[in-house]
């Protein structure tokens, strides 16, 4: 259950889609609701906008959902505020699951704390979605504390629920993760490691915007061009115009040269995207999980990024150095010169422990994993 359309293309809806198609395969059952079902009359392009300011309306749909046809499910798998209503009211007995593929609790944090002054013509909309946040905490709040189980991609959110509610019973941490078969298509992209560093690119996969560091490119590029004047940059899945990135970049010291900008791409592309890349870089202030950085590393690409949640949980394993303090670019392109300067051998055999990480997240592994704290939690339950 999901408040956006289930689309792969969608990182929120991505988790709960891939995670079915495992279930699928093991003969379970799997139904959805999402936005188009609840709202099937308006027109597509009106998300994400309209998805986003509609929740309130999304979580009625899905409690008058539940309410009918709940006593066909075993396990309802809704995200976070989705369903902020007791189980007595929605008349369903079986598992109910309040999913986070990110806290909305740190990404209300980062606006409050990081947010700059908007241009004139967006602050209406500032306005507009501060006062969703403000009501949707309470939607999410109030889910967590009226499921049955809690699924959340990382420690740190564990560790701020179970400090602010006492859910350490019901809190469960699952990472996200890839298929088999893509994993295999990422590490066609490592064919050559030592051709991938003439010149050196480094490589970005995420939508361009504050939290995942828009503000800070200029200081990073800049720093890493005094050092390597030739590095090139790419930047994929911006989800907006080139012009605008280039925009946001061009300073005297930070000409918009050398860098390309791809807003998007279909997933079967990414492998081939990926083959000239050095080394990948995810600054990012707020992350639940960080799929981009995944898909690097199973590409065989050593990857930078700010020491949130999500992104711990996948470079601690690799390097805990390439983690480095969230809000210092710096220090960020710092480390990502260190591994420009690698000798060959030490280059490729960083590649090679890229990929060994990557492995540890796969999709059927997780799929099981899930599933049996389901049913445990299920049969408690019963």
């Amino acid at each position: 259950m999901l408040h956006m359309p289930l689309k792969p293309e969608l990182g929120g809806a991505r988790v709960q889609l891939e995670l079915a198609q495992q279930w699928q395969a093991q003969g379970h059952q799997i139904e959805t609701f999402d936005f188009n079902q609840a709202f099937p009359e308006p027109s597509p392009q009106i998300y994400p906008l309209a998805a986003t300011l509609m929740r309130p309306a999304f979580a009625q749909q899905a409690r008058t959902f539940v309410r009918a046809q709940g006593h066909r499910f075993d396990v309802i798998d809704a995200h976070q505020g989705n369903l902020p209503f007791r189980k007595q009211t929605l008349g369903f007995n079986g598992l109910l699951v309040a999913r986070s593929v990110g806290l909305h609790a740190f990404y209300a944090l980062f606006n409050r704390h990081y947010a700059v002054e908007q241009p004139l013509k967006t602050r209406f909309l500032q306005k507009l979605l501060n006062w969703r946040d403000r009501h949707e905490s309470q939607r999410c709040w109030r889910s967590y504390q009226t499921s049955d189980l809690l699924n959340l991609p990382n420690p740190d959110e564990k560790a701020y629920l179970d400090r602010h509610l006492q859910t350490q019973a019901k809190s469960h941490v699952f990472p996200f993760g890839l298929s088999p078969e893509r994993s295999t298509q990422l590490a066609q992209a490592m064919a050559n490691p030592e051709m991938r560093r003439s010149p050196p690119t480094v490589v970005f996969i995420g939508t361009w915007s504050l939290r995942k560091g828009a503000r800070d490119w200029p200081q990073i590029i800049t720093t890493i061009r005094r050092q390597r004047p030739e590095t090139q940059f790419l930047l994929l899945g911006t989800g907006v115009a080139p012009a605008i990135v280039y925009r946001d970049l061009q300073t005297e010291d930070c000409p918009a040269t050398g860098i390309e900008v791809i807003p998007q791409y279909k997933s079967e592309e990414l492998p081939q995207l990926l083959t000239n890349a050095t080394v990948g870089v995810f600054p990012t202030y707020v992350e639940g999980f960080g799929f981009g950085i995944l898909e690097k590393l199973a590409a065989g690409i050593p990857t930078v990024s700010y020491a949130a949640g999500g992104p711990k949980t996948l470079l601690q394993g690799f390097n805990p150095a390439c983690l480095v303090p969230i809000g210092q670019p710096q220090v960020l392109a710092q480390q990502i010169l260190k591994i420009l300067h690698l000798p060959p051998a030490d280059y490729t055999q960083l590649c090679h422990q890229a990929q060994t990480v990557a492995q540890r997240f796969n999709w059927k592994t997780i799929a099981a994993q899930t599933l049996d704290t389901y049913q445990a939690a299920l049969a408690r339950l019963r």
